[in-house]
């Protein structure tokens, strides 16, 4: 039993001695530990920061829990829809599926041009204009990841196929998705 107690004795003194007489390596463990521990605290702040973006961008607080797809409506459905318990919010908004000429092979893109009836009063859905403004008839807002495909600008014209024939759009805006 003595002998277990002179041992940890002797390796109290060599340790206190290793960190006060070696002061050079008693630094370099200190840095070395502040640097691992700076180091981890620096991942989980920009993990944070990362998660954070990513639910902002994801945010579903303002997407419609259902939605149903007709021919045609009549917009005085909507306040008969809005008195039903259970519904929050109606928005009528029509969808035209169409191709997008863009200069890439194959030559075209399949695009959904989504059309409001007031484009300030957007409820499901909204969007934010990066620049330009809303469009009227002939024209259209593309998306900033349309630039994907091609280069589009506020000026500038898209193509699109409708049962006429190609149709040109004047771009006036750009919008995020939010």
């Amino acid at each position: 039993m003595s002998i277990a107690i002179f041992s940890l004795r002797a390796t109290t003194r060599k340790s206190i001695a290793d960190v006060t007489r070696r002061r050079g390596r008693t630094i370099l463990v200190v840095l070395g530990i502040l640097i691992g521990i700076l180091g981890l605290t620096s991942i989980n702040v920009a993990g944070d920061a990362i998660n954070s973006a990513f639910a902002y961008t994801s945010n579903t607080s303002a997407s419609p829990d259902i939605s149903f797809s007709v021919l045609s409506v009549n917009p005085t459905v909507a306040p008969t829809l809005a008195t039903v318990p259970n519904v929050q919010t109606v928005q009528i908004d029509t969808l035209y599926q169409t191709r997008w000429h863009v200069t890439a092979a194959p030559g075209h893109v399949n695009i959904n041009i989504v059309g409001y009836q007031d484009f300030q009063q957007v409820k499901l859905n909204p969007f934010q204009l990066t620049s330009g403004r809303f469009p009227g008839n002939g024209e259209i807002v593309m998306e900033t990841s349309d630039r994907q495909q091609q280069s589009v600008a506020v000026g500038g014209t898209v193509t699109i196929d409708t049962p006429h024939g190609p149709e040109q759009l004047q771009n006036v805006s750009i919008r995020e998705v939010t």
